[in-house]
């Protein structure tokens, strides 16, 4: 019996023996992974911002008075989208719009003017055309009459020769050739007077025109004036409107509205008096601000990022994925370091991102061993 009780002592030295070097075996393989995963394993290093926010890529616009007005209407309410041109403010526009009504009356009495006057000169140079005609057919038939009358009478004048002639010889009496010589005279006489007819009708004609020309002259005198006085008009009409167009507050971009000043109609905006703003619609950005021995230095252009929205806990939402895009290179007056980053496109983002929401951003790197970042974490400096 005492045997067998050796027996069993020796087989339990023995399992306990197998079990410790087993221990070993394993202990030592542990330690070998922990050793290659400190010495080859890589880590992400980030570095961290807590004041970060989403932005719009452009500038928010704000939208400020043009002059001084009561509100008479309130177009839009706080986070509305709108259209470029589209209404926001509308101030009372009473006096403006008299004014506008003022000068283009202004304007269009002088456009009637116009349009009598010109009617007139119109009609006055058809008449004047039509006495032009007529002067210059009574003239034309005057001058063939004169024309006809000289040739008679020098006709007249030669048969008179020719009797002179032939009473020298005796072919003819006296009474023939006192005859001829009558017939010449008048017929000399005639065409003299036929001959001032037309000279009296050359002259009524020229004179006609030369006053035709006058009173078509003096029409176009006072069409050039009014003319003149007609661009003056709408150059105040023009101004006239656009002072009512300063009543109304527009957008100036196609966006949504950031920020409403007024609440309530009845209230008096002044010149320069921010409005409204508006938040350009389009890329987003994220802004963050880091501190300077943080980010210079470290962070660089097309880093990863990635952004954890306040109010939006990451393990239900997720992050919005970033990359580093700029870097400011020297710190604001409050010590920050501002680096912006472009947001990358997500087809099933968990959140509708807009211009404004705050979070948190951790920009990537570089990544290290962890047993550099022991060392980094004990003061030394990794071999």
């Amino acid at each position: 019996m005492g045997e067998a009780f050796d027996r069993t002592t020796r087989a339990i030295e023995v399992d306990r023996s197998g079990r410790s070097v087993l221990a070993l075996a394993i202990g030592a393989a542990l330690l070998i992974v922990w050793v290659g995963w400190m010495t080859l394993a890589r880590v992400p290093v980030r570095a961290v911002s807590e004041q970060a926010r989403i932005e719009a890529a452009l500038a928010p616009r704000e939208v400020q008075a043009a002059v001084t007005g009561a509100i008479v209407g309130i177009e839009v309410r706080l986070g509305d989208p709108v259209r470029q041109g589209d209404p926001l403010v509308r101030l009372d526009d009473a006096a403006a719009r008299a004014a506008v009504a003022d000068a283009e009356a202004v304007r269009d009495g002088l456009d009637a003017q116009t349009e009598r006057l010109t009617s007139t000169r119109g009609a006055l140079a058809g008449v004047a055309q039509l006495d032009a005609a007529a002067r210059s057919s009574a003239a034309a038939a005057a001058r063939a009459d004169a024309d006809q009358g000289r040739i008679a009478a020098q006709q007249a004048v030669a048969e008179a020769a020719t009797a002179e002639a032939l009473a020298g010889s005796g072919a003819i009496g006296a009474q023939e050739l006192d005859r001829a010589r009558s017939d010449a005279r008048r017929l000399e006489l005639d065409a003299a007077a036929r001959e001032q007819v037309w000279r009296q009708l050359s002259s009524e004609r020229a004179g006609g025109e030369r006053g035709g020309d006058v009173d078509l002259g003096r029409l176009d005198q006072e069409l050039a004036d009014l003319a003149s006085q007609r661009a003056r008009a709408e150059v105040a009409a023009s101004a006239a409107r656009a002072e009512l167009a300063r009543h109304t507050l527009t957008a100036p971009v196609d966006g949504r509205v950031g920020a409403l000043a007024v609440r309530e109609v009845g209230g008096v905006v002044r010149v320069g008096d921010a409005v409204a703003t508006i938040v350009p619609d389009g890329a987003l950005r994220v802004v963050a601000w880091f501190a300077p021995a943080t980010a210079l230095g470290r962070v660089a252009p097309g880093q990863a990022a990635r952004m954890r929205l306040d109010g939006f806990p990451w393990t239900t939402y997720g992050a919005v994925p970033a990359r580093v895009d700029r870097i400011g290179e020297e710190p604001d007056e409050r010590g920050r370091v501002r680096v912006e980053l472009a947001v990358l496109p997500e087809d099933d983002a968990a959140v509708p991102l807009r211009h404004g929401l705050p979070g948190q951003v951790e920009v990537e790197v570089e990544r290290v061993a962890p047993a550099t970042l022991i060392l980094r974490a004990a003061g030394r400096r990794s071999p």
